[in-house]
């Protein structure tokens, strides 16, 4: 039977190291995961095909388009499920995954620009409730 946790945690790594901006090779790749190049190649076809990703020669990068944050997190998120979908464990974890997804930061680097709302935080309080109870 496959061992799909590894596959997940080599999925994530290749895809935090191409955010980090380095160029990887699937022959580099297949070493390092102790793997067979088909299988790094088939990450690259099959799983990681929703990612920017642009071959630069025999390296595999990201391409230089910017994403935004949610974006991001959803295909990370949309490849786990899929994983798991095609591995039948899904209904095990769903409810795990439904709450990383919840309360995940972003499991990739990135700059955010926040605005300070420290002076407005009792109108973002009253709001906040005015939404959660339908009111205008």
């Amino acid at each position: 039977m496959k061992d799909y946790k590894t596959t997940l945690d080599r999925l994530l790594k290749i895809l935090n190291r191409l955010y980090l901006g380095e160029l990887l090779s699937v022959l580099e790749l297949a070493d390092e995961f102790g793997v067979s190049q088909r299988t790094i190649q088939r990450y690259f076809n099959n799983y990681l095909q929703d990612f920017p990703l642009k071959k630069f020669g025999r390296k595999w990068g990201i391409n230089n388009c910017k994403i935004e944050i949610n974006k991001e997190s959803e295909i990370a998120f949309s490849t786990l499920e899929k994983l798991s979908k095609e591995a039948g464990i899904y209904p095990k974890i769903k409810n795990h995954l439904e709450k990383l997804r919840i309360n995940s930061t972003n499991i990739f680097h990135t700059h955010l620009k926040v605005e300070n709302i420290n002076d407005k935080f009792d109108v973002m309080v009253l709001l906040e409730k005015g939404i959660k109870e339908k009111k205008l």
